[in-house]
């Protein structure tokens, strides 16, 4: 080593570490000594000259989204750093927006402080403009009678009457609702039978992003179907015979009880009560003719493992094959309940001992 640079170093620092020739203090990165001057204008200096370069963000006075989240980009210019911290800063949610067509209310500092969180930085990020601004949802108007034909064509899927037997009216049809200015996946639901007659409650399920919204509405089903009717006044007790009954298209949309639509179904059958000429036949009405009568002998077949054993009753009443009745064991004078297969035959519906 040159003699030459020993002495710039000795020279450099003579009086300690940091200090000129004279002792006075030099200035680390440019090695000029600090002058009391140069000392007050240090001390004096901003912090934000010695501090990392940080980013902004600027709320505008007021926002409007189309979805159902906000993020800072819709309530605020990110400005500073990299385009890419920018960028994600821009995306990052900050919370729920309102129901379509209604506002709330976002404080603007704790917004950036759940950006951050949500984030997980660490960046320097200096707010401003007002500490709370109002941000509301944009939407449209929906109306039911919109979706006339996606109704039709739920109801054409789901119900069995025949095509062209029923006719659906919409009651609720002037219903509306609120929804985002944005597309939506409209389904309906709510049928809960296949032969749905009268007033019937359905249910109009929107989605739009990670948001459902249902609404009920009602609609009337009209049917007309042929059923079975009869033709002359059938007396009670009076066998019913094929010129009683005629198959004619009537309106069963209010009838209460089970009809017939086949005019075989229900000859040989016995009148329960004097029946109208021209009146819809059902179940309330006729009876299948009874195969035993009160007093009748009949035979309770029963099984008792891998023997099936017969054992004689009086009937205590009339019974059509099917009916049950109450029948009296004549050997143990026991009444018992019994189900009706055939004439002089029963059998026991239930594990009961006989």
């Amino acid at each position: 080593m040159s003699k030459t640079t020993v002495a710039r170093r000795k020279g450099a620092v003579p009086g300690g570490r940091g200090r000129g020739e004279d002792g006075t203090l030099l200035c680390p990165t440019l090695q000029h000594p600090i002058t009391p001057s140069l000392l007050c204008l240090i001390l004096f200096l901003p912090a934000s000259v010695f501090a990392r370069p940080g980013m902004r963000v600027v709320f505008h006075e007021s926002a409007s989204v189309l979805g159902t989240s906000i993020v800072l980009g819709d309530v605020a210019e990110v400005q500073g750093g990299t385009p890419g911290q920018r960028k994600a800063l821009a995306g990052t949610w900050i919370g729920h927006a309102a129901p379509p067509g209604s506002s709330r209310l976002l404080n603007t500092r704790d917004a950036v402080r759940y950006a951050l969180a949500e984030a997980r930085s660490n960046l320097d990020i200096v707010p401003s403009g007002p500490e709370r601004i109002r941000i509301s949802t944009k939407s449209r108007r929906y109306q039911l009678i919109d979706y006339k034909d996606d109704i039709m064509h739920y109801l054409s899927n789901n119900v069995r009457w025949a095509k062209g037997t029923y006719q659906v009216t919409l009651v609720d049809s002037t219903l509306s609702w609120h929804g985002l200015d944005r597309p939506a996946q409209i389904s309906f639901e709510g049928l809960d039978t296949q032969y749905p007659r009268g007033s019937v409650r359905l249910s109009v399920c929107m989605m739009q992003g990670d948001r459902m919204r249902k609404m009920h509405f009602n609609c009337f089903i009209r049917v007309t179907a042929p059923v079975v009717v009869s033709r002359r006044v059938i007396n009670r007790g009076e066998t019913v015979g094929r010129d009683a009954v005629e198959l004619v298209e009537r309106d069963i949309t209010r009838l209460r009880y089970q009809h017939y639509s086949d005019a075989n179904d229900v000859r040989g059958m016995l009148a329960m009560r004097t029946i109208p000429e021209g009146t819809i036949l059902h179940g309330r009405m006729i009876e299948h003719e009874p195969v035993v009568r009160k007093g009748d002998l009949v035979y309770i077949r029963a099984n008792k493992g891998a023997i099936t054993v017969s054992v004689p009753a009086r009937a205590r009443e009339d019974g059509a094959v099917g009916s049950r009745i109450w029948v009296e064991n004549t050997n143990s004078h026991k009444i018992i309940r019994v189900e009706i297969v055939g004439k002089g035959k029963a059998i026991i519906p239930s594990q009961e001992a006989i």
